[in-house]
């Protein structure tokens, strides 16, 4: 489970509420300020940015739920949604409602979640739903044992045969009330603007991890000569900046687009840029942090070390999906 404190500072500063209306309590960051809020976060503990990157993910679907069913979900200070995107349940017809069985994997947030969101496929015709529900009907399986982010709780799910009303159910093919324009976004960009944050994070944080490293030689068990020395500080710094300038390049274009979609004008151009910009900085991170750890010595496999941490964190968020280059 994620720290207790980290936790409390979520709650406490809204932080799963980024993209939400004031009316629900929410922080209404702009796109670009809540990735690099979420950026920031990632940078301070990696566990805590990955968490707030799923759970303020969840916004999204308050614009596709019915006003009533948003207000119950969203509204409590203590609303952290967790789920999955899998159609891995079946959905069968009852009255008022449906009856909703099957299994899901990698719901983080799972054991703070105040409410779960589960696609599944119906049973009469085969088309999918998303279904809203209570954390205290899910069953939870701890089964999260992943190389990193080894609190965010990213465990299995289920439901057996669980009844979730017809005023639960949505679909995210069109909205019913958009409280926040960030709703309005296609949901991949969303996505991968609120994971390309935690990326950043991370990968800013093992840069600065090494360079500790490099200034505490000789307390480490690594021998380089001034020469091979001056060579990884010179990595080090190349490192960096380049990921900065791909970082700004990114800010950038979601600033562009960003002012766009408020106008009702963002192209189909600007979206494919910003999302080619985040992939391309997620292999290249990956690229890089892979090659500046192989360098580290002996000092940096202990996975108590702050900086195997950090890269093992920085692994687990960067594989995601999401972030991978298409073709």
């Amino acid at each position: 489970m994620i720290r207790e404190e980290l936790y409390k500072k979520g709650i406490q500063e809204n932080l799963y509420k980024l993209f939400l209306s004031e009316d629900f309590g929410g922080r209404n960051e702009s796109i670009v300020s809540g990735t690099e809020l979420i950026k920031s976060l990632a940078y301070t503990d990696g566990d805590l940015g990955w968490s707030v990157a799923i759970g303020t993910g969840g916004n999204y679907f308050s614009a596709y739920m019915l006003s009533q069913t948003a207000e119950r979900v969203f509204a409590p200070k203590n609303s952290l949604i967790a789920g999955s995107g899998a159609s891995t349940g079946k959905a069968i017809k009852a009255d008022g409602g449906w009856q909703i069985s099957g299994h899901w994997k990698y719901c983080s947030g799972g054991k703070n979640a105040t409410t779960f969101t589960f696609n599944a496929i119906r049973e009469d015709n085969g088309s999918v739903l998303t279904f809203c529900v209570p954390a205290e009907k899910v069953k939870v399986h701890d089964v999260w044992n992943a190389l990193g982010m080894r609190n965010t709780d990213t465990h299995d799910v289920s439901l057996t045969d669980v009844f979730v009303p017809d005023e639960d159910v949505f679909s995210l093919e069109k909205p019913v009330s958009i409280n926040h324009p960030a709703q309005g976004m296609s949901f991949l960009l969303f996505a991968e603007m609120c994971f390309i944050g935690v990326v950043e994070g991370l990968h800013a944080r093992l840069i600065d991890l090494a360079k500790n490293v490099i200034a505490n030689l000789h307390e480490s068990d690594m021998v380089l000569d001034e020469d091979r020395m001056q060579k990884l500080s010179d990595n080090i710094f190349n490192n960096e900046q380049a990921a900065k300038i791909r970082w700004n390049e990114i800010m950038d274009l979601g600033t562009q687009f960003w002012n766009e979609h408020l106008a009702g004008n963002a192209t189909a151009e600007t979206e494919m840029n910003l999302s080619k910009a985040i992939r391309l900085h997620n292999a290249k991170c990956r690229e890089e942090s892979n090659l500046l750890f192989g360098k580290l010595g002996m000092t940096a496999l202990d996975m108590d070390n702050p900086i195997n941490i950090c890269y093992r964190d920085f692994l687990t968020a960067s594989q995601h999906s999401v972030l991978r280059i298409k073709g």
